[in-house]
């Protein structure tokens, strides 16, 4: 396997990532997130007392994950009904 490949595809997505998974915008994610669809994973993180920032605190960034999205896909789905059959 080449080096500049990852070993396994990533689990967290960023904001454009998982629009580009789900093949829908930023804007509509970010409705699917806003309406407790898709839920947000916030990482724990140290920040430096060197800073004056504080030392704990979460991650900033969207993060989205990849085995939820693959969940809900399943339940999105819809059959169409033959005409006329309605």
């Amino acid at each position: 396997m080449p080096a500049s490949e990852p070993c396994c595809p990533p689990r967290l997505l960023d904001r454009d990532q998982a629009a580009q998974y789900l093949a829908v915008s930023t804007d509509t994610l970010d409705r699917l997130i806003h309406t407790g669809v898709i839920s947000v994973v916030r990482l724990p993180v140290e920040r430096s007392r060197k800073t004056g920032r504080g030392v704990a605190g979460a991650m900033r960034r969207v993060l989205v994950d990849r085995a939820e999205l693959d969940e809900l896909i399943p339940s999105w789905r819809e059959r169409s009904t033959p005409e006329g059959q309605r």
